[in-house]
């Protein structure tokens, strides 16, 4: 399945719409998991929150967060202060 999902592009709604379902089919319905927390480039959690809020509640399973690499560049400078004061 991941492979499905990577080999696709991801710079539509349509897409992600597609992505959504599959990721709902897999693990919400079948594995019975409480909710998923997909990461991407802003492009791609744009689209995500942009699909999340046309479906309102029925995605309040979906928590879009920043890929790594975002989240690692916004944390880089905290990070070398509290070693750096030490």
């Amino acid at each position: 399945m991941y492979h499905g999902i990577l080999n696709q592009k991801r710079n539509t709604k349509s897409v992600i719409q597609n992505i959504v379902y599959q990721l709902y089919t897999e693990f919400i319905a079948t594995k019975k998991k409480l909710w998923i927390m997909p990461g991407g480039d802003l492009l791609t959690y744009s689209l995500i929150a942009s699909v999340k809020a046309d479906y309102g509640n029925d995605l309040s399973w979906l928590i879009p967060i920043p890929g790594d690499m975002h989240v690692l560049i916004r944390l880089q400078s905290l990070w070398k202060e509290c070693l750096l004061s030490v």
